[in-house]
């Protein structure tokens, strides 16, 4: 699946011995003898200046994430033909730019990304750090961008880009705004998801 992928072009681009001793073989990705059956699995690519985690959970699914300079990180997504996996990569080091106060950065890089679910989730992370880094300006063009993308995604998928949206405005206390963009998902199950968001974020921001 696209792990295995993700994970044999992790590989491809590391540097040699910098993946703790070395990734799994393609073949053995997933759960092995020492793994308990319900735990996430992860593995550390050691970059040039950079840490990838690739992070499978069960239920979940793939998770990457971005520590240090992006260039290895960049570097690895050049090398995934699949546009899913090139996007989550591409994601995650938008988040990192976005941590690190780099929009500029992180808005150049957004819009390459050709998935557009981790098209969403980058406009989402670059929007959730600007608005915390008092950048609204930036935040709020960033949350439009998101929007924009999602209205343009067929049902399902455009009611699960709406909920990462409202689940962000949540947690950032815009209770007005996550609650005029749950009332456009059409979907039950995914509606409910935003409710319990928005409920979760009241009971955080009461304590």
């Amino acid at each position: 699946g696209s792990t295995r992928a993700l994970l044999r072009a992790t590989r491809r681009a590391v540097t040699e011995g910098g993946v703790d001793g070395l990734l799994r073989e393609s073949h053995r990705v997933g759960r092995e003898r020492r793994d308990a059956a319900r735990e996430p699995i992860d593995e550390r690519a050691d970059l040039i200046g950079a840490t990838l985690t690739i992070r499978s959970t069960p239920g979940r699914g793939t998770e990457v994430g971005v520590a240090g300079d992006a260039a290895g990180a960049l570097q690895i997504s050049s090398n995934l033909t699949d546009a899913e996996d090139a996007g989550r990569v591409l994601s995650a080091v938008v988040k990192a730019h976005s941590q690190s106060g780099k929009f500029n950065e992180a808005t150049a890089l957004a819009g390459r990304i050709a998935d557009k679910e981790y098209q969403v989730e980058a406009w989402v992370e670059i929007a959730r750090y600007a608005s915390k880094k008092k950048e609204a300006k930036t935040g709020e063009q960033a949350f439009n961008e998101a929007i924009r993308i999602a209205e343009a995604q067929d049902k399902l998928d455009r009611d699960k880009a709406y909920y990462e949206i409202v689940k962000s405005l949540a947690d950032l206390g815009d209770k007005a705004r996550a609650g005029e963009l749950k009332q456009r998902i059409i979907d039950d199950k995914v509606r409910s998801r935003a409710d319990e968001a928005l409920a979760k974020a009241d009971a955080k921001q009461a304590v």
